[in-house]
């Protein structure tokens, strides 16, 4: 094959090997499914080309067998392409299994001393892991860190509400505060119950039921402010949990 041809046609994956230059290729990982068609059969064909590429993923060595193919595959497959490529090709995805790519990778793990002895059976559970947890790649530290905030706002209120209590002021004012609060976070009405109740003052607290009373949240502070004689009353809607349009808590 000529060479030139080659360099003018093909994206090879990212590549820090001075050693082994080829002018005029694209060194990035590949990002559609024809870039990765057009380099498995330039791999069939060339065996220079494999011979380098060969050399260039087996650098990519790791201590063990799972970062070993992690560390060759994303150094082939943009997170994109990972995420439309499976073992079998299911669908309109890429097959890994029928690419003579699958060859190259298994010799290269082999050339690692960690991982010299891997069977094609191991391979194969560690290729579909990665390429089935593609999305998870892309996507999950964002989620995992939206799950961190969610969580720590929400320690955070309950924190704010277990310290929350009426002192000298109105129970009006108190009552206000608490439904602020009760209204950002998804915590059951039992707890709440217990919360309202023991922040506030002791002529008051001494003649609600327990927080296991049948009333829901919205009728057992207006109990608490009916026996203070007030006639402010909250409603239900007042103290629901706000929920985003992605079904997270606000």
């Amino acid at each position: 094959m000529d060479n030139k041809m080659l360099c003018c046609n093909i994206s090879v994956p990212m590549c820090l090997l001075e050693s082994y230059p080829c002018q005029g290729i694209c060194y990035s990982p590949l990002d559609t499914q024809e870039d990765l068609a057009l380099l498995d059969n330039s791999l069939r064909q060339d065996k220079e080309l494999q011979q380098r590429f060969l050399r260039f993923l087996a650098i990519k060595c790791g201590r063990d067998l799972k970062t070993t193919v992690w560390r060759m595959l994303q150094s082939i497959f943009s997170n994109h392409l990972s995420i439309n490529t499976t073992w079998t090709g299911v669908g309109d995805k890429a097959c890994f299994r029928d690419m003579f790519l699958k060859t190259i990778v298994q010799r290269a793990i082999r050339k690692n001393p960690a991982t010299q002895d891997a069977t094609d059976e191991a391979i194969q559970v560690n290729v579909t892991r990665y390429l089935k947890g593609a999305s998870e790649h892309e996507g999950g530290k964002r989620r995992r860190t939206q799950c961190y905030r969610i969580l720590n706002l929400t320690m955070d209120i309950a924190v704010q509400l277990l310290n929350l209590c009426q002192g000298n002021r109105p129970l009006e004012n108190y009552v206000m505060d608490f439904c602020s609060l009760a209204s950002q976070v998804d915590i059951n009405e039992v707890a709440l119950k217990e919360m309202f109740c023991f922040g506030l003052i002791e002529s008051i607290s001494s003649l609600m039921p327990g927080g296991r009373s049948p009333l829901n949240l919205a009728q057992y502070i207006d109990l608490a402010l009916q026996i203070s004689g007030s006639t402010f009353t909250v409603g239900e809607t007042d103290i629901k949990p706000m929920v985003s349009r992605h079904g997270h808590q606000a």
